[in-house]
């Protein structure tokens, strides 16, 4: 099974995975065709950190590919171990976790960085606060886990930051970024993705 670099980044233990040109190009067009479909067939309208829409939604298909090809490294299959939601809905009904492994919520949250010095610099990582008035409207819950990636489309690479459970989420400190209250979960709390599989089985 292919094995991905793995090193050390401050706290963070990196997985690196490489992301092939066409995944890249055909995340930017799904990244621009789950936009149309949003906004102008359903009038659904997201914020999304300061990034254009069609941008946040192609960094984070390009989150999940780099999560999921790690997955199957790890031997995991598609519809046997996980179920990867759905890229295109049309309805509220349809909208799932990022995956579900061994029927576990596991969601990925992906950031636009060219390296990881930039992505790191505030010392933490950012999360919706759903337990917020402001933020409740979503339509998913928390993830049992989430893990965090960064993506540079420039390297075509996406690395692996680590994971934190959903109280840890929930523990983790709320300021008002981008006018919408947001967690900001500490990087020393991650732990390293390859640890993940084992604490979903327990």
């Amino acid at each position: 099974m292919k094995s991905f670099r793995i090193f050390k980044h401050g706290t963070l233990t990196i997985t690196e995975v490489p992301l092939t040109e066409e995944e890249v190009r055909e995340c930017l067009e799904l990244g621009k065709k789950r936009t149309e479909v949003d906004e102008e067939e359903l009038k659904w309208w997201f914020r999304h950190n300061g990034l254009s829409s069609p941008r946040a939604h192609a960094i984070g298909l390009m989150g999940e590919i780099g999560f999921e090809k790690w997955l199957n490294s790890k031997g995991l299959k598609r519809n046997v171990d996980y179920v990867r939601g759905k890229t295109l809905v049309r309805t509220y009904a349809e909208i799932e976790q990022d995956f579900t492994i061994w029927n576990k919520a596991v969601g990925v949250k992906s950031a636009d960085n060219n390296n990881l010095e930039d992505a790191t610099k505030f010392g933490t990582f950012l999360y919706p606060a759903k337990i917020m008035p402001e933020e409740a409207i979503r339509v998913l819950p928390y993830p049992k886990y989430l893990v965090q990636t960064v993506v540079s489309t420039n390297k075509k690479t996406c690395w692996l930051c680590g994971y934190v459970d959903e109280e840890t989420i929930k523990a983790s400190s709320i300021a008002e970024i981008h006018r919408k209250p947001t967690h900001r979960i500490a990087i020393e709390k991650y732990g390293p993705v390859d640890e993940l599989l084992k604490k979903i089985k327990t």
